[in-house]
């Protein structure tokens, strides 16, 4: 079907996405927040097509199959905000700071 198409698509670009993340993060930097951006937008549209394209009630009557919008709003920001920060700002925090120690920190090297 063109629903489990569309699935198997957004699958295989969010792989594709973070093969070259995995190889060198820094570098490919922009893979990274393509798959964040992806992310939120699979988040955002869940929300949407729960919010407006669903014609079941909204409200949880007890079951935990039923469909309500805590489900939808409880992904958007626990994923899908932080998602976009990312892919945004391109760092997940607030500021900017370098880490002069961090980056000093050579390996070690043992010879046996």
């Amino acid at each position: 079907t063109l629903k489990s198409l569309a699935v198997m698509i957004v699958l295989e670009l969010a792989t594709l996405s973070l093969i070259p993340v995995l190889y060198d993060p820094q570098r490919f930097n922009w893979a990274a927040r393509l798959t964040t951006a992806l992310v939120f937008c699979l988040c955002f549209a869940f929300f949407i097509s729960e919010l407006w394209l669903s014609h079941q009630p909204r409200l949880k009557t007890g079951g935990g199959a039923d469909s309500s919008l805590e489900t939808p709003l409880t992904a958007l920001t626990t994923l899908g905000l932080p998602c976009l920060w990312y892919a945004v700002f391109g760092r997940w925090k607030l500021t900017r700071r370098k880490r002069a120690a961090a980056a000093k920190i050579d390996t070690l090297r043992i010879d046996i």
